[in-house]
């Protein structure tokens, strides 16, 4: 879904608190399963953001809150495809819009999408 959605999904787990909640799974130490995906997304995100000083600093600080309390990342595969990769920059800003990014009339569904997604991490 992150991939399909681009910046905007990225945007909204941001801000929506959605870390917040995908801390409290983690440290639930349920779910082996999803508490492995969670910390493999946060740390793809957080080294694809740029880490404290990028575009969503909040996907860096979920990363090292989450260190800080001794939980362990599983090691990354190096032969293993990027979660996320950045849209290419050819386009000039003066061309995006709010939306930019996301499929034309998906901003309706993105909070139902998104309430699913989570649902189904809990």
């Amino acid at each position: 879904m992150l991939k399909n959605y681009g910046d905007q999904v990225h945007f909204q787990i941001a801000e929506r608190n959605i870390l917040d909640e995908m801390i409290k799974i983690v440290r639930k130490k349920a779910h082996m399963q999803v508490r492995d995906k969670i910390l493999v997304l946060l740390d793809s995100w957080q080294e694809a953001f740029g880490g404290p000083g990028g575009k969503y600093p909040q996907y860096y600080w979920a990363y090292e809150e989450l260190k800080r309390t001794g939980v362990v990342f599983p090691k990354r595969s190096l032969d293993a495809s990027p979660i996320f990769t950045p849209p290419p920059t050819h386009q000039s800003s003066g061309s995006m819009h709010a939306g930019y990014g996301m499929p034309s009339g998906s901003s309706k569904t993105l909070d139902e999408t998104m309430a699913t997604e989570i649902e189904t991490l809990r």
